[in-house]
């Protein structure tokens, strides 16, 4: 749980770093930043692994990769929870979708003529990305909770198959299993959103999903 909480808080500062630092512009800066929570957060399962020398042991290593699920599909419950009642009141009420990120639109005013500038042009961008919650129910899958629950035992799947991953050849799949979890971050987080259905993304995940699982179970030689 803990090393969940710390990858997931660590995303804030990464897409600082890139904004601020980097000067990326939104669309790299998301993808970057999507895709280098990825690599941290399999930098810190291996890291746990190695302090708690679990490795060895195939229960432990599964049990680390179903709690390391369980507190994310608590979160995203969380979440669904509350994005259910956001657009539950009105289906044509506008929101904005900046991005994979979905906020109400909010006026915003700056004194600093510079802060006034970047202000009114974020605003003309959200207004071009301004939806109807009927439809931002949509783009989330809210109204189709399969596509949820497909995408939660997909993350399951994935957190267990790289802790087997890690467990078993340690910083040798380091890089491999790095790649595979920003890979999917910026699928769920900036390919589906703006250019793939869910249901695509759900289906396309899921195989990817079941893919590492069957791996990570087979290095322990739980399948033949």
């Amino acid at each position: 749980m803990l090393g969940w909480i710390v990858a997931f808080i660590s995303r804030t500062p990464i897409f600082a770093f890139f904004e601020k630092t980097l000067h990326m512009d939104e669309y790299r800066c998301e993808w970057a930043t999507l895709f280098t929570a990825g690599t941290v957060e399999e930098v810190l399962r291996l890291v746990i692994l190695v302090l708690l020398g679990i490795g060895g042991d195939f229960e432990a290593v599964y049990s680390l990769g179903l709690g390391w699920s369980g507190i994310e599909t608590v979160y995203y419950i969380g979440q669904s929870l509350f994005y259910t009642w956001w657009f539950a009141d009105d289906e044509y009420r506008p929101v904005a979708i900046p991005g994979s990120a979905l906020a109400p639109s909010i006026p915003v005013t700056a004194t600093n003529p510079a802060d006034n500038k970047r202000v009114k042009g974020a605003q003309n961008h959200l207004q071009n990305d301004m939806v109807s919650t009927k439809e931002a129910r949509r783009m989330l899958g809210i109204d189709r909770p399969w596509w949820s629950l497909m995408g939660r035992t997909s993350s399951m799947m994935v957190h267990i198959g790289l802790s087997c991953w890690l467990g078993y050849y340690g910083w040798i799949l380091l890089i491999p299993a790095a790649l595979v979890h920003g890979t999917l971050y910026v699928v769920w987080g900036a390919l589906m959103p703006n250019h793939w259905s869910v249901p695509a993304t759900s289906y396309g995940t899921m195989m990817a999903g079941m893919g590492i699982f069957l791996i990570g179970l087979a290095l322990y030689g739980e399948i033949v």
